[in-house]
């Protein structure tokens, strides 16, 4: 018996609609809420009612012929398009129909003296003749004892002999038999086991073999012999109990004579290939495991499998849950070579190429999926072009990414690798690139990083930053930290880095900079704050600045100096010879650590090189409160929510180590946040400052939090709101 929702229940004389294509499954009273099950149908009918049923194939019983009964009185219709409102209206019904309505399975209907039930437009497959208890009309009747299913192949290696594949029991015994009975819409089902490309070949001398699969075919591998529905396979899996394997080495034929193992002729309709794996496919001229465009490929397993450009594969389509593994390619896509794919959930492992070692991309995506152990020989390991990586995991790879015109790379990880990046008229944003060697990253014309976190990357030599900026590149709201042997970021000729934090990176050279060096020509450096928070770290080889180039709207703070640095002196290499308007240069002169909590005592300097006498601190861009504050410079905010970048000075949030003032604006605060304090009072004009921390905020300063006295004057007040679920702390240590 089977087990089917008896939770609706139609009334009689209702008519109860079927559509195994209906996006949201009802309850059977309209074509818009169709049962998607045949089977719920016939269980819930009851005497006297009609069941309208969609063109299509229909199995009853998931895993076994259903064994309920149909209560007598109830009238099959098939040969719906989905949209009649009478029986009339149905067209092209009858076999090999564009509306043909087949069904497979045993039914059983309840005996009854007279002949109640009806059948009309359907094509049916059972293992019993219920013609004496129901009426057959405009339909075919077909009895065999295993039910054959229309548009279906069946393969079993176990098979001595190679049968007419049209059950189980009949299976061919190889996929070449198969490849050649079906068709376009068709379906082959193989059995667990391995299967050879070349198990027809007299000697390796004859060449390879391919398999030539027609376009629109489905191909599913993974059964164990006994399934009546592709759902429900298990295990079948790299590795599984069920798994199916296409070989390509029964013969060691010559590489020159070798031959992809699938090929896919035409490209009308999509073809679908689910639960295969794809094992030591070898063709010097083109891919070695599949080629063929509009793919669907998905819960396929790739290994060691060779070609000229795409070890694996070659094409178009979609490919989603599946593994690269030990493929490699002469020259482009050690894993795969092609355009207009989409690529979901995948993992590529241990490829290799000369160009494109893992993939070698154009207009295409790819998704969730993740690179490890991939190489290049000579070239690059991703080679991209029109191609976005949206939440990528890149790590443990060796080579270059050659990230491309019209590429990008966001919300992901690329770590752990010994690579260099190139961006050229592409962009990289939202992602974390960090623990990785020999490393560079190349912003050329167009290309933009944005958004980023560069950190604790070693670089190839002294003379080479983590990051380069080239004409016409931007890095832009990024932080740039711990970067070692070339240091932080190298900017020539129109490069720009703004709304950017550069501090603690390291150049090998003690004469050489650590965080920025901005070599001649027209390179600008706006709304930058570059600062060390390491001891070790020279005040004196902080930024290196060369003639033609800007630093403007920035924050450069010297710490553990003890240099005056509102001097220009040589021992800076001219760094504030082209100091731009409203940059403010500090001297952490009272830096210092009590425990794991950084004090701040910042001092501004007055002879500092942008400060003169027609200037007022409202255009420095930094700010000097008052009251508690007196001493320290305030990070600025403007009215809006607090974790948006846009509302600071310097385009990002601050570290927790900073102090931030609210001057006349009115600010939110939705998430957690960690600073060193907090002021909040007027502006010049006597505008009041408010913060509202909101539920879900959580705002923790180290020092201290103040809310101004009231403007003298004025009938309005300086406010902190804290609303429930809000939370305001001032750490334990703190003032």
């Amino acid at each position: 018996m089977i087990s089917l929702s008896m939770g609706f229940n139609t009334a009689k004389g209702q008519t109860i609609f079927v559509d195994q294509q209906v996006s949201q499954p009802g309850n059977g009273t309209s074509w818009a809420q169709a049962y998607v099950s045949l089977d719920e149908a016939l269980v819930n009918a009851t005497e006297g009612q009609e069941i309208w049923v969609r063109y299509g194939r229909y199995i009853l019983g998931e895993g076994s012929f259903g064994m309920y009964s149909i209560a007598a009185g109830v009238r099959l219709y098939g040969g719906f398009q989905g949209t009649e409102v009478s029986i009339d209206e149905r067209m092209n019904f009858d076999e090999s129909g564009e509306n043909e309505t087949i069904v497979i399975g045993h039914l059983n209907f309840e005996p009854s003296e007279v002949l109640t039930n009806v059948i009309d437009g359907f094509s049916i497959f059972t293992d019993k003749n219920f013609s004496a208890i129901a009426a057959l009309r405009n339909s075919t009747l077909q009895i065999t004892g295993e039910i054959p299913i229309p548009g279906i192949f069946f393969v079993d290696a176990e098979l001595q002999l190679d049968g007419d594949g049209l059950t189980w029991g009949t299976a061919f015994n190889n996929l070449l038999s198969a490849a050649a009975a079906a068709d376009d819409e068709d379906q082959i089902w193989v059995k667990k086991g391995v299967y050879y490309a070349n198990q027809n070949l007299v000697s390796p001398q004859s060449g390879g073999e391919s398999i030539s699969l027609q376009s629109g075919v489905e191909l599913y591998g993974g059964f164990s012999g006994n399934e009546s529905n592709a759902n429900n396979r298990t295990d079948f899996g790299e590795g599984g109990s069920n798994e199916t394997i296409l070989d390509g080495s029964l013969f060691d034929v010559p590489p020159e004579l070798s031959k992809t193992l699938m090929v896919i002729v035409g490209s009308t309709n999509e073809t679908v290939i689910d639960g295969i794996s794809f094992v030591m496919g070898r063709d010097v001229n083109t891919s070695g495991a599949i080629v063929g465009n509009k793919l669907s490929i998905s819960n396929c397993y790739f290994y060691n499998n060779y070609g000229n450009f795409g070890g694996a594969i070659s094409g178009s389509g979609n490919i989603v849950n599946c593994i690269f593994e030990g493929n490699e390619a002469s020259t482009q896509g050690g894993a795969i070579s092609g355009t207009d794919l989409l690529i979901e959930d995948s993992n590529f492992v241990d490829n290799n190429s000369i160009v494109g070692g893992v993939v070698n991309l154009e207009n295409s995506t790819a998704v969730n999926s993740s690179f490890s152990q991939n190489q290049s020989n000579t070239g690059s390991f991703v080679w991209a072009s029109n191609t976005t990586f949206d939440g990528c995991n890149f790590y443990n790879n060796q080579g270059k990414m050659s990230i491309g015109e019209g590429s990008s790379v966001l919300n992901s990880q690329i770590y752990g690798n010994i690579i260099s990046i190139v961006l050229e008229s592409s962009e990289i944003y939202d992602t974390d690139i960090y623990d990785n060697e020999d490393f560079n990253l190349a912003v050329a014309s167009g290309g933009v990083l944005r958004h980023c976190s560069v950190n604790n990357n070693a670089s190839q030599g002294p003379d080479d930053a983590a990051i380069t900026i080239l004409e016409g590149g931007l890095v832009s709201k990024s932080k740039i930290f711990e970067n070692t042997v070339g240091g932080g970021v190298s900017i020539s000729g129109n490069g720009t880095i703004e709304y950017s934090f550069l501090y603690d990176n390291v150049n090998s050279v003690s004469t050489n900079p650590n965080n920025l060096t901005a070599n001649e020509g027209m390179g600008l450096a706006d709304h930058v704050t570059v600062f060390n928070t390491n001891p070790n770290l020279s005040a004196e080889n902080h930024i290196k600045i060369t003639a033609g180039a800007i630093i403007s709207n920035s924050l450069l703070l010297f710490a553990y100096s003890s240099l005056d640095i509102s001097i220009p002196s040589s021992s800076y290499n001219g760094a504030f010879d082209n100091i731009g308007d409203n940059t403010l240069i500090l001297d952490l002169d009272n830096f210092s650590e009590t425990g794991a909590q950084v004090v701040f005592d910042t001092l501004l300097l007055p002879d500092s090189p942008c400060i003169g006498a027609a200037q007022d601190e409202s255009n420095i861009g930094a700010y000097q409160g008052s009251g508690s504050g007196l001493s320290k410079t305030f990070f600025p905010i403007k009215s809006g929510n607090w974790e948006d970048g846009e509302i600071w000075n310097y385009g990002i949030a601050p570290l927790e180590q900073f102090d931030v003032v609210i001057s006349g604006y009115s600010v939110q605060l939705n998430s957690e946040t960690l600073c060193n304090s907090v002021l909040i009072e007027q502006s010049g004009d006597s505008q009041v400052g408010e913060l509202f921390v909101n539920k879900g905020g959580y705002l923790m300063v180290n020092e201290f939090l103040e809310v101004a006295e009231q403007p003298v004057g004025t009938g309005e007040m300086n406010n902190l709101f804290i609303s429930p679920g809000g939370k305001v702390e001032i750490v334990e240590g703190a003032n």
